[in-house]
C-alpha cells in the first residue's frame, strides 16, 4: 500500500512508533482499497494517532493511558484533512474532525436545491444537465458523511477511555494531564493550553505532568 514517504527529520520518528501501529478495519469492510473514513479510493495510509503526537506522548503515555494505535487505509483528500487535526488521537474523533470540516468545505453542494419535476421539465438541456451533475454530486457527498459519521458513532462506541473536556465540555476519549494533583482531559492541544494558562489554574503550579 503506497503512503507519504516521510522525510530525513521525521525518519527516525516515523521507524521508531511505526512498528507500535496495528492495522484496523470494520468487521463489515471487505474492499481493501477504499479509505476508511469516506469509502473513495485510498492511496495514503492515516496513523490514528498522528505519528508526531504518538512520539510526543510517549511510549510509557501510551501504555498507561492504554491508547490504541491504529493505521488506516486513507483517501488523500481526508488525509490531507486531517493534517490540520491532527492531535485528535482516537479514530472517532478524528473521523468526527473531517465530518465538521466538509460540512463546511462543501456547504454549496450541501445546500442545492431540489427540484419538482415539473420545475426540471420546464428548464432547458443545458441547464437539466447542471441539475443532475449538481445531483450526482451531492448523492456522492451524502453517501461519504453517512460513512464518516459511522465511523465516528462506532469507534466512539468501542472506545473504553469516556470523559468531557474540561475546557469546552466536548464528549471525549483522551489522555489526560495533572496539575498539583488535578486530573483533567482535553479535546485537543487548544483546550489543554487554554485551560492550562487561565488565570484560575495558575496558581497551581507551572510545570505539568502527562499521562
Amino acid at each position: 500500500m503506497p503512503h507519504r514517504a516521510p522525510s530525513s527529520d521525521n525518519r527516525v520518528l516515523h521507524e521508531t512508533m511505526a512498528r507500535l501501529y496495528k492495522d484496523y478495519k470494520l468487521p463489515q469492510d471487505k474492499e481493501e482499497a477504499l479509505c476508511f473514513y469516506c469509502k473513495l479510493p485510498s492511496d495514503t495510509i492515516d496513523y490514528a494517532p498522528s505519528l508526531k503526537v504518538a512520539y510526543a506522548l510517549g511510549e510509557k503515555t501510551i501504555e498507561d493511558e492504554k491508547i490504541p494505535l491504529y493505521r488506516v487505509k486513507c483517501c488523500r483528500e481526508c488525509n490531507s484533512t486531517l493534517s490540520v487535526g491532527e492531535n485528535r488521537i482516537y479514530i472517532w474523533s478524528r473521523a468526527a474532525w473531517i465530518y465538521a470540516h466538509y460540512l463546511k468545505r462543501y456547504e454549496r453542494i450541501l445546500s442545492i436545491k431540489v427540484w419538482s419535476e415539473k420545475d426540471f421539465n420546464d428548464f432547458g438541456p443545458n441547464m437539466q444537465e447542471y441539475i443532475l451533475q449538481g445531483y450526482n454530486q451531492l448523492e456522492i457527498l451524502g453517501q461519504r458523511l453517512k460513512r464518516i459519521l459511522h465511523i465516528s458513532s462506532i469507534a466512539a462506541e468501542h472506545s473504553k477511555i469516556s470523559s468531557q473536556c474540561d475546557y469546552c465540555g466536548t464528549s471525549i476519549r483522551g489522555p489526560s494531564i495533572t496539575k498539583k494533583g488535578l486530573r483533567r482531559r482535553f479535546c485537543s492541544a487548544i483546550c489543554r493550553t487554554r485551560w492550562w494558562n487561565a488565570p484560575e489554574t495558575a496558581q497551581l503550579g507551572n510545570n505539568p505532568r502527562r499521562y
